[in-house]
């Protein structure tokens, strides 16, 4: 498996080149493929507002114009029609369940993402995807199954779920990452704090310190 960040031509050329084999030590076949000439298959799971969706619509396009593979997109059955409209037709969609945006756009929701950061979001963030992990793996997981993908690519949100499919299918996968997920001196990650630090070390500070905060919180231990 591995990682990258979304960068327009960039990613869809690492994914190509999962796809192709010529990714460095990957060596990928083709699944559920009946001939060597079979179009290849991608599978892009991504959950959240049509913030986290959008790109991904985008990448979808890419692969499909320019290398020719046939791409499906999970996420939330709200942005079905986003995705079928923006996709024209180029990228397949698949429902889930849950609706990020009506606790995002609620009054609570707006608080604690502009105002409360930190420990208290990244809590309400674990406690809101809770709710939907085990549906929406076991829907991700049959789905994939029944579709065999070449590739699966996630988004951040939804990396444990991709994961675990991707080592229970056998089947390669990508981490496309949209926004900061790692610390950095620019900013902090952006699941912890919408807003950088005026000074660049406190972004990498912040980090730790909210690590910390939360481990003791929830383990009452150190973290290791």
């Amino acid at each position: 498996m591995s990682s990258t960040s979304l960068g327009g031509a960039d990613v869809s050329s690492s994914v190509t080149q999962q796809l192709d084999g010529s990714g460095g030590s990957h060596d990928v076949g083709v699944v559920g493929a009946t001939a060597a000439t079979a179009r290849k298959r991608v599978m892009i799971v991504t959950m959240g507002s049509r913030g986290d969706t959008q790109p991904y619509v985008a990448l979808g396009i890419a692969l499909h114009e320019r290398a020719q593979y046939d791409v499906v997109l999970l996420t939330h059955q709200p942005h079905r029609e986003f995705v079928e409209h923006e996709g024209r037709g180029l990228v397949e969609f698949h429902g889930m369940m849950g609706d990020p945006a009506e606790f995002l756009q609620s009054e609570e929701g707006a608080r604690i993402i502009y105002d409360a950061g930190g420990s208290e979001l990244l809590k309400v963030m674990v406690d809101e995807g809770r709710k939907m992990l085990e549906p929406n793996f076991r829907e991700t997981l049959r789905f994939a199954r029944e579709w065999q993908p070449d590739l699966l690519i996630s988004s951040i949100t939804e990396m444990s779920i991709v994961v675990a499919t991707a080592e229970i299918l056998q089947v390669p996968m990508v981490i496309a990452s949209t926004v900061p997920t790692y610390p950095s001196e620019h900013h902090a990650p952006i699941m912890m704090r919408p807003r950088p630090f005026p000074f660049r070390w406190m972004n990498k500070a912040y980090v730790r310190e909210t690590v910390r905060e939360r481990c003791e919180c929830t383990f009452s231990r150190q973290p290791i």
